[in-house]
């Protein structure tokens, strides 16, 4: 069983970032971990990136410091941040990508959000701050996510008068004289 807390995946070629520098260690490069964490229903924050795309290159040192943003705000929920170079998307990848219904990965960086066997469309800045935004909005129905409050209130009604009390409300009938026709 996945432990709760924030897991973080690189998948790629020759096991090094897009610089060219070693993956630092923690770092999960077993390209089956994606399906055990998209079978354990663990929610991934998803980039597919190619080392030759200007875009990619740009978005790193965002994605890092995105990584711990999310290691600090999520360290008591389950959640998976996931790098994937294109030329790794193997066998265990692809059926993940169609049982969430991501279709095929043309464009770089593709980044989204996996949850719940869905995949949510990343469109917005391409930064730290933004990406988290669109990963608390995503997942704010997670356990241990804040919750509204519900407020007493009582309804009157013409003819049928109401009183709340707690959940569960007590109807009264008014007689013939109080009733305004």
């Amino acid at each position: 069983m996945y432990n709760m807390g924030v897991e973080v995946v690189h998948i790629d070629v020759d096991k090094k970032d897009i610089h060219g520098k070693d993956i630092p260690a923690g770092v999960v490069q077993d390209p089956s971990k994606i399906l055990s964490l998209f079978n354990d229903s663990t929610p991934m924050f998803v980039e597919f990136y190619a080392t030759w795309c200007g875009h990619c290159v740009k978005l790193e040192p965002e994605w890092t410091k995105l990584i711990g943003l999310v290691k600090k705000e999520y360290k008591n929920k389950k959640l998976a941040i996931v790098s994937v170079e294109s030329k790794v998307i193997n066998k265990d990848i692809d059926r993940v990508l169609k049982q969430a219904h991501v279709g095929k990965v043309e464009g770089f960086p593709t980044i989204g959000l996996i949850h719940n066997n869905k995949w949510f469309v990343y469109n917005g800045n391409r930064n730290a701050d933004s990406m988290l935004d669109f990963i608390n909005e995503k997942l704010s129905g997670m356990k241990g996510g804040k919750r509204r409050k519900t407020k007493k209130r009582s309804v009157i009604r013409k003819g049928i008068g109401r009183k709340s009390i707690g959940r569960k409300s007590i109807r009264r009938k008014q007689s013939k004289k109080q009733r305004k026709y």
